[in-house]
């Protein structure tokens, strides 16, 4: 699904109205209607409501939802701040059918007559849509402070919260403070970061059959990862009756160290979980033991009689890919056992944690790396890769031109975790839960990835398939067992069911 800028929207709408040979008023009729619905479905238990309307387009969404729920027997008022000395057409046309309903009309012209809000009653923000290209002043600041200010009060934004932009992290604090936003036809960028969920609250896109053939025509270099892509996909990992295990490859895991001989289980069990027709974890011999009883589907080899890795003594033409860096630490000894495996392997490969501390530390060894591997980190880690920044579309600017320089793929872990590619795409994950911020979780991710390309996958599919899978498979937990006290091992049981269900 395509991530479309201001811009883009508009232009998609205008082409929309030609090959349909429709006018504004049906585009407009199509979103208040699918609002409607999805606004009594999610909040099938209220019935009184203030509708909170701006005069351009986003207000005209507004202004006929709340003709749809006065019709349907709903407690509605409508409030309209007078913005402009030529309110858009398609508000006032809305605005003349409102007088056949019973849904009041007032007007707010000063920060004085902002109404009085009962307790419980939905407020639905159709003040300033996505043509918002300044941060809010005057009136409509005024308007959003006092509604941000109400209590028990459930506030649903229409396609963007009132204030924030669509490209531009809100840099005030005007902005309306959403707890679901409905979104027409694609995701917008803002919507996506950290920084503006205070803001949206929880989101969901809704189609309203703009022109697809236009859609498909739009050059973007972001995109949303949907169910319907990753079907089309996941048939790459299809097997044939008289499959073997040498078939789905054989993956070796470096990882572990004293102490944290767990990263090694998760990742070597996740690759198997995964598919992965073979795992073998080289682990220091300290964990050799430990991982013999813990995993016994998968071969282990040990780095010396350590505590941790301090060589990687291995023919690495065995191996399909290889997952390095959970739990390695950063001894003398395990830094340049992993600076010479990275100058030595020549197939595209998955870096995580510790292995990206490495690399940071020492640079020079990003052009040694084969092209097309798979960096895993969280944002601490991709900041030390990359020096810090200052916002979430910073980061994310660094994150694309890392990828195009270096030939890499990053996976940069998150909420909607974002991946990058060296033809400067940048795809956002739809999958995944609160409940899977918990220790092992990218370990689990780490091992996903690997065991998806030890299966003959190109790096970027096993890229997309390893995300959206991982966060399947917490949320598969999530339903199971509720969020909070979701473990790795919990995401690791749930892949299989995660990966045989699409």
């Amino acid at each position: 699904m395509k991530i479309l800028t201001a811009r883009q929207i508009k232009l998609l709408e205008s082409a929309t109205l030609q090959t349909q040979n429709v006018q504004e008023l049906e585009l407009v009729k199509r979103a208040g209607l699918v609002l409607f619905k999805s606004i009594t479905s999610k909040l099938k238990y209220h019935s009184e409501f203030a509708v909170f309307c701006g005069t351009g387009k986003n207000g005209a969404d507004g202004l006929y939802c709340a003709k749809l729920l006065g019709e349907m027997g709903h407690k509605c008022r409508v409030y309209v701040l007078k913005l402009s000395k030529t309110p858009n057409n398609t508000f006032l046309k809305i605005l003349d059918q409102l007088d056949q309903t019973l849904v009041p009309v007032e007007y707010i012209n000063s920060i004085n007559n902002f109404p009085k809000i009962r307790s419980k009653t939905i407020i639905i923000d159709a003040m300033v849509g996505t043509g918002l290209n300044r941060p809010l002043k005057g009136l409509m600041a005024n308007v959003v402070q006092k509604i941000n200010a109400t209590r028990n009060n459930i506030v649903v934004s229409v396609d963007m919260p009132t204030g924030l932009m669509t490209e531009v992290v809100a840099s005030s604090s005007d902005v309306i403070q959403a707890n679901y936003t409905f979104t027409f036809e694609t995701p917008k960028l803002t919507q996506l970061l950290p920084e503006s969920y205070p803001y949206v609250g929880e989101w969901k896109v809704l189609p309203i059959g703009l022109d697809q053939k236009y859609l498909n025509k739009i050059e973007t270099h972001l995109q949303y990862i949907d169910s319907e892509s990753i079907k089309t996909l996941s048939k790459k990992l299809h097997r044939e009756k008289f499959s073997h295990k040498g078939d789905f490859g054989h993956t070796l895991v470096v990882a572990g160290s004293i102490g944290k001989m767990g990263a090694a289980i998760l990742t070597t069990k996740s690759a198997l979980k995964s598919g992965a027709g073979l795992v073998t974890a080289l682990v220091p011999a300290i964990g050799y033991e430990i991982m013999q009883i813990s995993v016994p589907e998968a071969m282990t080899n040990i780095s010396n009689d350590s505590d941790f890795i301090e060589n990687i003594d291995v023919d690495l033409n065995v191996y399909k890919t290889i997952a390095i860096g959970p739990g390695i630490g950063m001894s003398t000894e395990t830094i340049k056992a992993i600076k010479t495996l990275l100058r030595k392997v020549t197939y595209p490969i998955v870096i995580d944690a510790d292995a990206i501390n490495i690399i940071s530390a020492d640079r020079s060894i990003l052009e040694e790396i084969p092209k097309n591997s798979i960096f895993t980190p969280h944002i601490k880690e991709f900041d030390r890769l990359v020096g810090p920044s200052t916002n979430s579309i910073q980061r994310l600017e660094k994150q694309r031109t890392f990828a195009i320089r270096y030939n890499q793929i990053v996976v940069l872990k998150g909420a909607h975790t974002s991946i990058s590619f060296p033809n400067g795409l940048i795809l956002f994950n739809s999958t995944g839960n609160p409940g899977m911020a918990t220790a092992g979780s990218g370990d689990v991710l780490t091992g996903t990835i690997a065991g998806m390309l030890s299966q003959g996958l190109k790096s970027s599919q096993a890229a997309i398939l390893g995300v959206y899978y991982h966060g399947l498979a917490g949320d598969l937990a999530k339903k199971e067992l509720g969020m909070i006290g979701i473990n790795a091992t919990d995401i690791i049981n749930n892949l299989p069911q995660a990966i045989n269900s699409l």
